[in-house]
């Protein structure tokens, strides 16, 4: 198995064994159902302040809904949430794709 081939397979394991459960829908697209890695409570530390920021980040995995863009909602069913039911976020800026996951700054929608 070449170095590409693995990494291919590691991240499809990755996604389906610690993501949760989830609906994606891009404004102008059908929602499709898939896994996301989402962390709550992501810490950004500002070069020049060293203040610290929270944000939420969600990871798309890119074969099941493509890359997202601005404005796809993702409505997240995890057991794990502070929230006795499902969240429904927004993703707001793009921070990197690697070709296997995009990831997303995103906010809560509503």
């Amino acid at each position: 198995m070449n170095l590409d081939a693995l990494e291919a397979s590691s991240n499809k394991k990755m996604f389906f064994t610690i993501g949760v459960p989830a609906m994606v829908r891009a404004p102008d697209g059908a929602p499709r159902r898939t896994k996301v890695l989402i962390d709550r409570s992501s810490e950004i530390v500002g070069s020049v302040t060293g203040v610290k920021e929270y944000r939420c980040e969600i990871g798309l995995y890119i074969k099941d809904v493509g890359s997202g863009e601005r404005g796809t909602l993702v409505t997240v069913d995890d057991p794990q949430s502070p929230c006795s039911k499902s969240e429904t976020w927004m993703l707001m800026e793009s921070i990197s794709d690697d070709g296997y996951e995009s990831r997303w700054v995103a906010t809560l929608d509503g």
